[in-house]
């Protein structure tokens, strides 16, 4: 796996590559040993739900990586959950753009982000959070306006193109 014995590569741009579901299996088994990699741009390559678990590991384990761009993967709660995950044990990612998953446009629907209060408590590293672009709705809002708080690393947070913006904007001011 090329990124395994990889010690000079920092950046790795591989959007637009329909890389799927294997291809980020290989991607992320080859995370869990890279340590020179600073930033992987993973955009429009239709990883899906099934990608984003298999990735979850990957950036577990991963002790360089501190950007991902994760746009437009069509991952969806499911996808999203399992990375989440992953950050609540990551100590290094600092930049996660899932706008369509960077985290934006990834389908992420009403249904509930269940790590997300989780997330946003145990982990202190990440500082750049982009969900633009997504249904987040109502059950989602609550859990990030209750967490938001609490968390320490966080300092800035994307959340726009929202379907149902306004009832969502409101919710996320009063808090």
């Amino acid at each position: 796996m090329f990124l395994s014995n990889n010690f000079t590569i920092k950046h790795l741009n591989l959007n637009h590559n329909f890389i799927q579901e294997l291809g980020t299996k290989y991607i992320a088994q080859s995370l869990e040993h890279n340590k020179s990699l600073e930033e992987l741009y993973l955009n429009s390559n239709h990883i899906g739900p099934s990608g984003a678990e298999l990735f979850k590991e990957g950036l577990i384990l991963n002790k360089s990586l501190k950007l991902l761009g994760f746009e437009s993967n069509h991952i969806e709660s499911d996808g999203v959950n399992a990375l989440l995950v992953a950050l609540c044990y990551n100590k290094v990612l600092t930049y996660l753009n899932l706008c369509k998953f960077l985290l934006a446009n990834n389908d992420i629907d009403g249904k509930k982000l269940e790590i997300m209060q989780d997330f946003l408590t145990s982990n202190e590293t990440l500082k750049f959070l982009i969900l633009a672009s997504n249904e987040i709705g109502d059950i989602n809002i609550s859990s990030l306006c209750r967490g938001l708080p609490i968390n320490k690393g966080l300092q800035n947070i994307i959340i726009s193109y929202l379907k149902k913006a306004k009832q969502n904007l409101m919710k996320i001011q009063s808090n």
